[in-house]
């Protein structure tokens, strides 16, 4: 490797040296009064990492040379090295001396007089300095071997000249870094994130998940290999450029250490609290990040570990250029004396450190002693722990596994914090998350068969029987039964009163992140960084009236296909309509007289944009709106219908083709050319065979096999058909076992659409049937304990069992495949026991979450939401005597619409929003649905205004961000009163079907075509009554029905025919509900 000197730099920097040093140079940090400095290396010396002489080299020269010196004076800057490293400085010494501050003088080592003649030079260049003091700067505290720097102490010695330690001083000058160094530090930190997430944890998660006896050093050498080699989670450093900053540090067991030089030790990993600590080098400049992980541990950790969180951004916010390093640890202090008094005592004495090219400077700790200012263009690693925290009996209550072992524990929280040198605010760069729901996990031991269907006591149904399962962000157990109400009512109370004060937390910190998002947006532009597109003026005649068809005139309408547009008559003259503009076209009944009627409705302003509305036409009605007149209806009438039959239909078909047009071309856009697929040639290629396909390739059920290729996935089907899915394209992968369920399935949601067929899609599947999905039951009677039957049942659960781990082994066959080639792909596994049934589309169906996701995989249409997109979670229809409510998902994205889950029974809100606090998101509640077009339009239009508490018009207060649709404790009395006067954001339902009826030719949707009709009467027609009516009125009424029926069974017998319709009649009901309602 090439060693190339950036003479610029030099020059640059050591100016920068020299002026500090001789504006402070009678200041104690530089030595009292010092008439030279020398910053003398010895030779290398692999077990020092980091030392005072080496960074300054690095720093100034961009690279350490051992056994050189150093001196500089008032005028003079004298190196003293080898020839080899005095020829790389050659280009530095005419920039340095351009400059005219310092004249560069370089010398060549000479083993013929043992140097005797630079040493003298040196030494007088040292006393005509500053008048001749007989002081020299100098790194004391080091101690220094090799040949050039043992002669020069033996001549300072010679020559009467005394050591002064500039230590401080030189550290004072690395502290404040340049724009290229913060850039370096912003690298370093970035690998460090990336080694924890894609390295350290994972590999975490499968010890803890497959149960595994790791040692602590044995992990702790493993995810160093990874820093030393970054490809191996697939990033493109080079090797050479990248190193450990410090070895890695992972503890367990209650054996605990929070100093920095602190190392892992040989015991077995435990499964409780699991502190880790890890750093990267990047070009010489360090990095560090401090986590804790949390499994099954108890109520007082969490709570220790939130005040840790607090003293941390505390303490971050007081990084602050003006205090003090002394004053920001006071913050910290301070925080948590407020919340936490009893936790103060078990804080370190150093909450932190400067980091750059030294990991550690010691000059510059976040202590109470350390008076060192703050200033921009500083980076520190802040690092909040507590230790030695005692965990009584009592205390452990909700804790499981290894954690009821735990007398005490330690929590750290720890991040990579530079001070912009523009703007003063400190900023974290090692981004890796840290609340307490995305490092803390549940292990939930299978028990017996949920569906208690499991006769064999030594058999378990799923696939990794006797394995605990790692679940994210759950902080406890599962809530089990008390033995007396009033327990129970209390518990329920306290943990309410937690989740309610976790969620405030929440909102607050979301509304100033949004705050601060959406400002530093608006300072650069337009949100998406894109000018918005202007509408384009519709144009069907270029040419005016004079290009109208020939056959147009003022008394007829005609339909011109050609150029997309209706020609109809007004005031004797003919008038070009593009299809467009077209609303819909309706041929009402004819009047007494027999005339005929065709009504043209127009888009026009005032008008609520449906999905259908043409994006062109949704443009410029908003752009013409206000300055000119539109039309909103035209009405026909002729004598003849024919005609007007005729041209209904072709406006009909006409607007049909328009619309499929514009969606062809909206759906080619929104496609993203993929690469070829790269198939694996020199080694076994994993597959799976037997599979079916979602979509259908060919418009029927597809079978066929799975392949892992090089850089994707291809499906053959058995007819020919192929279809390729590239890792890079995968958003989340999904492996959904048949627990509960008839199928198992692997599920790819993909980052851009597919074109399958004449259809795009985001989301492909492929599965296997493990048992049937509907059964016979024949007339015969059969006892639960038929022998066929259990031998049938448990034939059945082999089954699922076999697929199960067939299909779990081929997921990591496509990890592993995927890794290998640079590709990162991991497979999440749904919650089963989170899950709650819900109503996202148009049937009952079971949704669960993953770690990053919220899915229902197995029904279709499928439902997947991305976590990482969610804005805010709002509760609907939530009142004391309702049986369900409704769950609405607002994402991050305000012109995507919020995603519904309808009809979840009231049992499972708490589950939910307990899921939500553990995973970071905010919620609020209220009795009514809500008109959220009208409620995102009114975001949009605040922008970062609307996350701000009071108005800063009128500087009145009002509900900072998504707190206004909170509900103020009222009685059910009082929300489902009557005469309340309804929000400007509750859904008229009234309104919306009656639009809906306008727009019933619109009724093509192709995002469901997954749907069968045959199943979309299961909630149509039940009537959602919330008064319940007891047994004995329910048999009454059950009676009276068996009598009437039995009475019409018998008139159809009795008339011989048109029985059909007597028995619909009755079962109809007289007409029946369009679809649910919503009460």
């Amino acid at each position: 490797m090439s060693i190339e000197i950036d003479a610029d730099q030099v020059a640059e920097r050591l100016a920068k040296l020299h002026s500090a040093w001789k504006k402070r140079r009678d200041q104690p940090t530089w030595g009292g009064g010092t008439s030279a400095i020398c910053l003398a290396s010895g030779t290398a010396n692999e077990s020092d990492g980091y030392s005072k002489s080496s960074a300054i080299q690095v720093h100034l020269l961009g690279w350490e040379f051992p056994d050189t010196l150093i001196v500089l004076t008032d005028t003079k800057c004298l190196v003293l090295s080898t020839q080899k490293k005095c020829l790389l400085l050659e280009s530095s010494v005419q920039k340095v001396n351009e400059a005219g501050r310092l004249n560069m003088q370089l010398l060549t080592r000479s083993k013929e007089d043992q140097n005797s003649a630079n040493y003298q030079l040196i030494v007088k260049a040292v006393k005509n300095s500053f008048g001749g003091e007989s002081k020299v700067g100098y790194f004391t505290k080091e101690t220094f071997s090799g040949g050039i720097v043992a002669g020069f102490d033996a001549q300072l010695e010679e020559a009467g000249l005394e050591k002064a330690d500039i230590g401080q001083g030189v550290a004072t000058v690395l502290a404040v870094k340049a724009e290229a160094e913060l850039e370096l530090v912003k690298r370093a930190a970035a690998i460090t994130n990336r080694v924890l997430k894609n390295a350290l944890v994972d590999e975490l998660e499968t010890i803890i998940d497959e149960t595994k006896e790791v040692k602590h050093s044995e992990l702790a050498a493993k995810v160093a290999a990874v820093i030393e080699d970054p490809s191996k989670i697939g990033l493109k450093v080079p090797p050479e450029h990248v190193e450990v900053s410090a070895m890695p540090v992972i503890q367990s067991g209650g054996a605990y250490d929070l100093r920095v030089s602190a190392q892992s030790t040989d015991a077995v990993l435990r499964a409780d609290v699991i502190l880790v600590s890890l750093g990267a080098r990047y070009k010489s400049y360090c990095s560090a990040v401090s986590r804790t992980f949390f499994v099954d541990a108890p109520k007082k950790v969490e709570k220790a570990y939130a005040a840790c969180l607090r003293a941390q951004e505390a303490l971050i916010a007081a990084l602050r250029p003006g205090s003090t390093c002394a004053q920001a640890h006071a913050a910290a202090v301070a925080e948590l004396k407020k919340r936490n008094p009893d936790l103060v005592q078990h804080l370190p004495r150093s909450l932190g450190y400067c980091t750059g090219i030294e990991l550690v400077d010691r000059s510059h700790q976040l202590s109470a002693k350390c008076g060192a200012p703050i200033r921009k263009g500083m980076t520190f690693v802040v690092c909040v722990g507590l230790s030695g925290v005692p965990l009584s009996a009592e205390e452990k209550a909700g804790a499981a596994g290894d954690a009821l072992r735990l007398e005490t524990f330690a929590v750290q929280v720890g991040d990579t914090v530079m001070v912009d040198r523009g703007t003063g605010e400190a900023q974290l760069l090692t981004k890796h998350k840290k609340d307490y729901g995305d490092v803390s996990y549940f292990l939930a031991d299978k028990g017996s068969d949920e569906d208690g269907d499991d006769d064999d006591g030594d058999e378990e149904e799923d696939a990794d029987a006797g394995k605990p399962k790692v679940l994210q962000g759950i902080s406890g157990g599962e809530v089990l039964p008390t033995r007396t109400r009033v327990k129970k009512d209390t518990q329920d109370a306290e943990r309410q009163a937690e989740r309610e004060q976790k969620q405030s937390e929440l909102m607050r910190k979301k509304n100033e992140e949004r705050f601060k998002q959406l400002s530093r947006r608006r300072g650069g532009g337009d949100e998406d960084g894109l000018e918005e597109k202007e509408a384009e003026e519709l144009r069907a005649y270029p040419e005016g009236p004079r290009s109208l068809p020939a056959e147009a005139t003022g008394s007829t309408i005609r339909v011109d296909r050609a150029a997309e547009t209706v020609i109809v008559p007004i005031s004797g003259r003919p008038v070009a309509l593009h299809v467009s503009t077209i609303k819909n076209a309706v041929l009402p009944d004819p009047d007494a007289a027999g005339a005929a009627y065709l009504r043209l409705n127009l888009y026009c302003p005032g008008q609520t944009s449906g999905k259908d509305t043409p994006a062109q036409i949704a443009q410029l009605v908003a752009k013409h709106g206000e300055s000119r007149a539109f039309l909103k209806e035209l009405t026909f009438r002729a004598r003849n219908g024919q005609n007007l039959q005729l041209v209904h239909r072709q406006i009909t078909e006409l607007r049909k083709a328009a619309r499929q047009r514009e969606a062809d071309a909206r759906n080619r856009a929104q496609l993203v050319r993929q690469a070829e697929l790269v198939r694996m040639k020199d080694q076994r290629v994993p597959r799976l065979q037997d599979l079916t396909v979602r979509p259908h390739l060919s418009g029927r059920k597809t079978t066929g096999t799975l392949e892992a290729h090089v850089n994707g996935l291809r499906f053959l089907g058995s007819r020919g058909e192929r279809l390729d899915v590239l890792y890079a394209n995968i958003a989340h992968a999904i492996f959904s076992p048949c627990k509960g369920e008839t199928m198992v399935v692997i599920h790819l949601h993909l980052k851009h659409h597919l074109l399958v067929g004449k259809k795009r899609h985001r989301d492909v599947q492929f599965y296997t049937e493990a048992m049937e999905a509907s059964v016979n039951l024949d007339a015969a009677r059969k006892s639960a304990y038929d022998p066929d039957e259990m031998v049938e049942e448990q034939r059945e659960r082999e089954l699922a069992k076999r697929l199960d781990a067939t299909f779990k082994d081929f997921t990591r066959k496509i990890e592993k495949v995927a890794g290998a080639h640079g590709q990162k792909l991991k497979f999440e596994v749904p919650y089963h026991d989170l899950g709650w049934h819900g109503t996202p589309h148009r049937e009952m169906v079971y949704v669960q979450p993953t770690v990053s996701c919220l899915v229902n995989v197995v029904d279709t249409p499928f439902f997947v939401v991305d976590l990482n997109q969610v804005e805010h979670v709002h509760f609907e229809r939530v009142m004391f005597s309702a049986k369900n409510f409704d769950m609405v998902i607002v994402m991050k994205d305000l012109e995507e619409q919020p995603k519904r889950i309808d009809m979840i029974e009231s049992k499972y809100l708490d589950r939910i929003q307990d899921w939500l606090t553990d995973m970071g998101f905010t919620y609020t509640s209220g009795p009514a649905n809500l008109q959220w077009k009208a409620i995102l339009q009114t975001v949009k239009e605040e922008g970062h205004h609307f996350y701000l508490d009071r108005d800063e018009g009128t500087g009145e207060a009002k509900p900072a961000g998504w707190n206004f649709l909170k509900v103020d404790d009222a009685s059910d009395e009082e929300a489902e009163g009557e005469g309340e006067e309804e929000s400007e954001f509750e859904a008229e339902e009234d309104e919306e079907e009656s639009e809906e009826d306008e727009d019933d030719d619109d009724d093509d949707d192709d995002d469901d075509e997954f749907v069968d009709e045959d199943d979309e009467s299961e909630f149509e027609e039940e009537e959602l009554s919330e008064e319940g009516e007891d047994w004995d009125e329910l048999e009454k009424k059950a009676a009276k029905d068996d009598r009437t029926r039995k009475r019409d069974w018998e008139d159809e017998d009795g008339d011989g025919g048109g029985g059909g319709g007597g028995r619909k009649k009755q079962r109809g009901g007289g007409g029946g509900s369009s679809g649910r309602r919503r009460k």
